[in-house]
């Protein structure tokens, strides 16, 4: 409301007066004949008068002419005289009275004066008081459209221009129609509807021209290079300005002089030349400091703070900013004053200080919503969220731009609109979340494109590329870049086009192309150092440093790492600093001068400590670490404490859930410190070395568990109603299955096989992965030897220089090993020829190959599966259980989750599968959580097996019908229910039911509406990988065309199942597959244990009908008579070896999680 009185006082009291007049001026005259406006043209020379009069009638217009010539005080108005009663010019009376509207009278002399007059409007006493309510109603409307502008409340200023548009013909007032197309132009430009403004911009270029109206052509200029600017067309727009510019020189208007020279400076900046910008804004600057505009010397000192922050000299920035705010604080002006806090928040969180720069935002919030100001209340709430973006708070971030989005649509801010939509994006884009982003890039694309932003249109278009390229679509972000390259230089834009050069280049340096990526970064660095952009040509010479690193030739990398370093101490960017100084000790660290490599990173450590740089201290630890172990003039204790003090700096930092799952991403950096510090202490002879290691091995694990839940929502627990609901759904499809005759079995057609990756790529999954970090404990090796007294645990880690692996008996002795000289290239190749000489083709589906079948080429898999057995397994046989019925829980790590341990074989020719009895977990802490999970006692009185087998397809082109796995449910139905469930529960309970619910009641639906009170659930339906891994699922029936109902169970979507299962049992092609990580593979099997399954049993390969449904059967059969389901899965391999001795047929599935 403050912000609103002032405007009031301004522009509506003096209205309110004008209404009074009106009112009551034809009553104190109510004689009066007439009143009359008319223009008016004096001259000293009768000749003079003929020739006007003479180019009057040859199409010159009156209004152009009086400006011109005329003597008289009117001219600068056109010679016009406002209305006036007749009687009280009765030298001009008779002049007057001949000529009719809007026609000009003969030259007449007064004295030694000769005049011509035109007649616009003769209007009788009562019609002139109806043009006065008429004109004081058109002032009042223009002074609200300028105050409603003022505050950014467009969709109000838009209104009352349409009423003031109806008013302009009936009042016909030169100075008002200009006024009126300038405030139109105006709100066209606020809208971010460039086009629409130059169009009304050219109106007024040519009326003011044709009548010679400074004023209206200094406007047209002024708003037709606003508009140019807009477009993108700074060249245009900077021709504009400087014609703007003589005419303010020739009539000696200094405030409009500087601010067609600022303007200009725009313009200049954005084509990428500071340096002529800066000379603009103090040229500008200067004129208003000599003229005493303090507004205007506060405007520019802004905008010196803008240039400079683009050029990244953040110092010079604030300095500016601060001395902007200082005048605006100085002369009360509060409207200045949050623009300026905008502006010096800006700066310091380029600088990394975020709590300056936050407090900035929010004092520049406060004003804004004490004035009213709704359009800088949103543009304060979007640069709080940036702030928060720089901060890594995704989420915090997302909250702001999504107020600041909600405010710029409910005013009609449609360029604040886009801008804040690809802001968000970018925060999706940082959590990994890349279809949000790209929905919200192609929204604030299409904006940009309606409202002919050439600019933001090469923005969203780079970021869509960005976003292709982490995705791993190279070939899109290409194309992408492309065209925001070929758009940056149509119109003029060389930061543009210089960051979509070093787009290009990245691009080819993901592709290893090396050489392509120097060309490209150096095309960016000429294009920087053209325009005079000191951090981006920085930032460049870095970038070739990096290729040439990658290229092996560490000293030139050095080199141009030393040019980058020099330009970010110059500009005091500390943060680059830092990155330059960690990059070149890294290359001095590969050239082994260990000395000045650690010199780099101790300077590069201080750097981040100062910044408050968390992300990089525990780098910097990391890298010291490294430097320091492998140089011979410091102990074994200093690199010990360096890498503790990395792990106890990686411990600060809080990371969002989802991470670039396509590119070398945050989590697999981190690992590699975790790698670094496990193969250094397996060097180490010391024992007590070998159990930190396995303490760190573990905790790698657990890293990378609570960094893929840290900050989620936790699934609720199923409440009581709905449990009533699920059973009481259970008891009713358990009676229709049994009234009801089961259908006949569809025969199989071959698959009308298309891209898996594309179609899942298409599917909704959940905005938030749900899970909760209470799965990922850190555990000390005391707690590891607790969990091993279950069984003994046998413990793999990958590492550059070999395998580490442990053994840990039930007796709490650690036996630890380490098989030198395996590279994990030379191990995944080993895993892949293993897969390969079973015969393996990651392109099929179930059900698409017969049982027995062989790959034509096949190798023998008996060596390269001995050969697996002799690295993993010989090292650490004597401590291994050789009775069968004592378990033994394998660990894998990286590629060895997609091993099939089941199937290795030692000299004797023996499977390990015949030779002991297992279960696999991804961790340790895992194995402790899913241990931990108390199952309701209800569900064990009353146990439950939900069995769903060959779904109707969502998609019948893609996946094919399973008649195999229809006839495993119900083989598997019937056997549990003839058996009465025996061994499925606990004494006492009533006998397991078997649920069967196969085609279209095989519905994802159903499987949401009854799966949390199932003891059991088992899936025998088609199973899929794809590169992202909550993309991964099963298939079910499709009943309706929503996330919950489209059949397809993604990795994303079981998160946020509540289950309260024993068992899970996957029984599909490729269920246990995924993206490998540290702590397994980020596939189904992580998502349905975090659910809340004690174990699950998953594929690793697509699986034969035949084969699968005789071991299913008996797993299930042995599991209701042992209650063990390591034993029973043991049990249902063996037997089915026997009639299948192909590996391929029966030791594809593994059991992850609790063996009892």
């Amino acid at each position: 409301m403050n912000g609103i009185l002032p405007a009031i006082k301004k522009y509506f009291f003096p209205i309110a007066l004008l209404f009074l007049l009106a009112a009551l001026l034809p009553r104190a005259n109510a004689q009066a004949e007439s009143y009359v406006r008319f223009l008016l043209i004096e001259t000293d020379s009768q000749s003079l008068a003929d020739s006007l009069v003479a180019r009057y009638h040859r199409g010159e217009a009156f209004r152009k002419l009086a400006r011109q010539h005329s003597l008289h005080p009117s001219a600068r108005d056109g010679g016009e005289i406002e209305w006036t009663e007749l009687s009280r010019v009765p030298e001009f009376a008779e002049a007057l009275k001949t000529p009719p509207e809007g026609s000009i009278s003969n030259v007449f002399s007064l004295g030694q004066k000769f005049f011509i007059v035109q007649k616009v409007k003769e209007l009788s006493a009562s019609e002139y008081r109806q043009w006065l309510a008429q004109k004081a109603q058109l002032d009042s409307l223009i002074a609200g459209i300028g105050s409603e502008m003022d505050l950014q409340n467009l969709a109000a200023a838009e209104r009352l221009f349409q009423q003031a548009e109806a008013l302009i013909p009936l009042v016909d007032e030169e100075s008002s129609r200009f006024t009126l197309l300038d405030q139109k132009g105006s709100l066209f430009l606020r809208q971010g509807k460039f086009t629409e403004a130059l169009q009304v911009y050219r109106e007024l270029a040519g009326r003011s021209a044709a009548t010679a109206h400074r004023a209206g052509q200094q406007s047209a200029y002024m708003g037709t290079g606003r508009a140019y600017q807009g477009l993108g067309e700074y060249a245009s727009a900077i021709v504009r300005y400087d014609s703007a510019l003589a005419l303010a020189r020739e009539s000696g208007d200094h405030s409009m002089e500087g601010i067609s020279l600022g303007s200009a400076g725009e313009c200049y900046e954005a084509m990428g030349l500071p340096e002529r910008a800066i000379a603009n804004y103090q040229a500008a600057r200067e004129i208003a400091r000599e003229s005493g505009e303090r507004y205007l010397e506060g405007n520019w000192l802004g905008r010196l703070g803008q240039t400079y922050q683009n050029i990244a000299n953040y110092a010079l920035a604030a300095a500016h900013y601060d001395s902007a705010l200082a005048i605006a604080r100085q002369t009360g002006d509060r409207f200045s004053e949050h623009i300026y806090l905008e502006g010096l928040g800006q700066a310091y969180s380029a600088q990394g200080k975020h709590e300056p720069a936050l407090a900035c935002f929010s004092g520049a919030l406060a004003v804004a919503r004490e004035l009213g100001d709704r359009y800088h209340e949103g543009v304060a709430l979007g640069n709080t969220g940036q702030a928060y973006e720089n901060m890594g708070d995704h989420w915090r971030a997302l909250a702001y731009y999504d107020s600041a989005l909600a405010i710029s649509r409910q005013i009609g801010d449609r360029y604040n609109e886009g801008v804040w939509l690809g802001g968000a994006g970018q925060a999706h884009k940082a959590r990994g979340d890349y279809p949000r982003a790209i929905a919200n890039y192609e929204s604030a694309l299409a904006i940009a494109r309606q409202l002919g932003d050439r600019y933001h249109e090469g923005v969203w278009l780079g970021s869509l590329g960005q976003a292709q390229e982490s995705l791993g679509d190279l070939a899109s972000a290409i194309a992408y870049y492309d065209s925001a390259l070929a758009l940056a230089r149509q119109a003029g834009d060389r930061r543009g086009a210089g960051l979509r050069l070093g787009n290009l280049g990245q691009v080819q340096f993901a592709l290893g192309n090396y050489p392509r990526a120097i060309e490209y970064y150096r095309n960016a660095l000429l294009m920087a150092r053209q325009i005079g952009d000191r951090m981006n040509e920085g930032v460049r010479l870095g970038s070739i440093g990096q290729a040439y690193d990658a290229l092996g030739d560490y000293t030139a990398a050095i080199a141009y790492y030393d040019s980058a370093l020099a330009i970010a101490r110059d500009i005091g960017d500390r943060q680059n600093e830092g990155v330059w100084l960690g990059s070149a000790g890294q290359s001095y660290k590969n050239l082994e001068n260990y000395p000045r490599s650690i010199d780099y990173f101790e300077k590069a450590l201080e750097i981040a400590r100062e910044i408050g740089d968390k992300e990089s201290i525990w780098r910097h630890y990391w890298n010291l670490a490294n430097a320091r172990a492998k140089d011979p003039a410091h102990s074994s204790r200093e690199a010990i404490d360096l890498f503790e003090d990395a792990l106890n700096a990686l411990e600060d930092i809080t990371v969002e859930l989802v991470k670039d799952l396509h590119k070398q991403s945050y989590l697999a950096n981190k690992q590699g410190l975790y790698d670094d510090y496990v193969s250094y202490l397996t060097q180490l002879p010391e024992p007590r070395h070998h159990e930190r290691a396995l303490e760190v091995s573990e905790a790698s694990r657990t890293r990378a568990l609570k960094d893929l839940l840290q900050g989620q929502r936790v699934q609720a627990p199923l409440s009581v109603e709905k449990r009533l609901e699920a059973q009481k759904r259970s008891e009713e499809l358990a009676q229709s299955a049994q009234a009801a005759p089961q259908p006949g079995i569809p025969a199989a057609n071959g698959p009308a096989f298309t891209s898996v990756e594309d179609w899942a790529a298409h599917l909704a999954i959940p905005p938030d992965t749900l899970g909760s970090s209470e799965g990922a404990p850190d555990l000390r090796l005391r707690e590891i030897r607790a969990e091993a007294a279950h069984h003994t645990l046998l413990m793999y880690h990958v590492l550059p220089d070999g395998i580490a692996m442990w053994a840990i008996t039930p007796e709490g002795q650690v036996h630890a090993h380490k098989q030198q000289g395996i590279t994990p290239d030379s191990l995944y190749s080993l895993v892949r020829s293993a897969r390969q000489s079973l015969g393996l083709g990651v392109e099929e589906l179930r059900g698409s190959r017969p049982v027995g079948a062989r790959e034509p080429a096949a190798l023998p898999y008996g060596r390269v599966l001995r050969a697996l057995d002799s690295l993993l397994i010989e090292p650490l046989k004597a401590p291994l259980p050789a009775d069968t019925t004592r378990e033994i829980v394998i660990i894998p790590h990286e590629i060895l989750f997609l091993l099939p341990f089941a199937c290795l074989l030692d000299q004797e020719g023996r499977y390990l599968v015949e030779r002991h009895s297992f279960t696999t977990s991804p961790s340790i802490g895992l194995l402790k959580y899913t241990r931990g999970r108390i199952r309701e006692q209800q569900f064990r009185e009353a146990p439950r097996l939900l069995l769903m087998g060959n779904p109707a397809m969502p998609d019948p082109a893609l996946w094919m019908p399973l008649p195999g796995a229809e006839k495993e449910v119900l083989k598997i139905a019937e056997h549990v229910n003839q058996k009465k469930g025996a061994g499925f529960q606990e004494a006492g309970a009533r006998a397991l039911q078997a649920l069967t619910l196969t085609r279209q009641s095989a519905s994802e639906e159903e499987f949401r509406r009854i799966a949390g009170v199932q003891n059991y659930l088992h899936l025998s339906t088609h199973g899929y990988m794809v590169s992202n891994p909550l993309r991964c699922g099963v298939v079910l029936a499709q009943t309706e065309n929503s996330m919950e109902t489209d059949g397809v169970l993604t990795t994303g979507e079981v998160f946020g199942i509540p289950l309260n299962a024993e068992l899970v049992v996957l029984s599909a092609c490729e269920t246990g597959l995924g993206r490998i990580s540290s702590d397994g593979v980020a596939g189904l099997s992580r998502a349905f244990l975090y659910a809340g399954a004690a174990s699950l049993m998953v594929s690793l390969w697509p699986v034969p009908d035949e084969a699968t449904m005789d071991l299913m059967v008996k797993f299930y059969e042995e599991l209701a008579r042992d209650g063990n389901k390591a034993r029973a899965l043991r049990a249902a391999q063996l037997l089915t070896l026997k009639k299948y001795p192909h590996p391929r047929d029966w030791a594809a599935f593994v059991l992850i999680g609790q063996e009892q």
